[in-house]
């Protein structure tokens, strides 16, 4: 009887741990996608944060992800709000995707932001998406109006190496403008342009890394099945066992 009890508890145990593992698995799949906008600007020779700014970013496009042999190919189908500004997004030179995204960022309006957050104190915001897309991103409010910044467009997921990347990490171009009544010792010109950093966001999010974000939503899988498959085989052991005596 007390063997009974425990195969009915061991069951249980079991039971609960499949439930939890497929609500951790869709919690996961409902928010696969993001963009990571790692914001600095090059003073002197110096990275520093841009820090307190705030950016929106924009739906312009939806995407569905399709299989062609062992290919992953990303389909883009433009929303109706910006249908103006159609195009097949996926071949777009990096050049026109920079001007489209200054066209489409000055027809926005408020009504069009997905999302809108404020870069930390190390110059880095992130915006969990809802859903696979082409998006813009533009910039809202700037603390220090000497750094510029351009808008540009850039595609969540994105394929590397034909692997599929639903955490996108951007680096978006932004310049440090010093005019020549700042420092009279500059060359004499209207403004000294100081680039920022090597990578240009507004060619498409070439430069990306993946996330640890992912690793960290199966984490609580990995420690469930470990869990779970001592109790299976307690689980057999145990009813092996109480076989092996009603035999007897």
């Amino acid at each position: 009887m007390k063997k009974e009890k425990i195969k009915y508890y061991i069951s249980g145990l079991l039971l609960i741990t499949v439930l939890m593992a497929c609500c951790v698995s869709a919690a996961a799949d409902a928010n696969v996608c993001s963009l990571t906008l790692n914001c600095l600007v090059n003073v002197d020779n110096i990275d520093k944060p841009v820090a307190d700014d705030n950016f929106a970013v924009i739906k312009i496009a939806d995407c569905s992800i399709n299989q062609s042999g062992n290919n992953t190919i990303l389909d883009y189908k433009t929303v109706h709000r910006f249908e103006l500004f159609d195009r097949r997004w996926a071949d777009v030179p990096s050049s026109e995707l920079r001007m489209l995204s200054k066209e489409i960022a000055k027809d926005v309006t408020l009504d069009d932001y997905s999302y809108i957050k404020k870069t930390d104190s190390n110059g880095t915001v992130r915006f969990p998406l809802n859903e696979p897309g082409f998006y813009l991103v533009i910039r809202l409010h700037a603390v220090d109006d000497k750094i510029s910044f351009e808008p540009f467009l850039i595609s969540v997921p994105q394929i590397i190496n034909n692997e599929i990347n639903f955490d996108v990490v951007s680096y978006p171009k932004f310049e440090y403008i010093i005019n020549d009544t700042d420092d009279p010792e500059r060359i004499n010109s209207d403004s000294i342009r100081i680039s920022d950093t090597d990578t240009d966001a507004s060619d498409g999010g070439k430069n990306i890394e993946r996330l640890p974000q992912t690793g960290q939503m199966n984490l609580p899988i990995v420690v469930l099945l470990c869990l779970g498959i001592p109790m299976i085989f307690i689980g057999i052991i145990l009813i092996t066992g109480e076989k092996e005596n009603e035999e007897k």
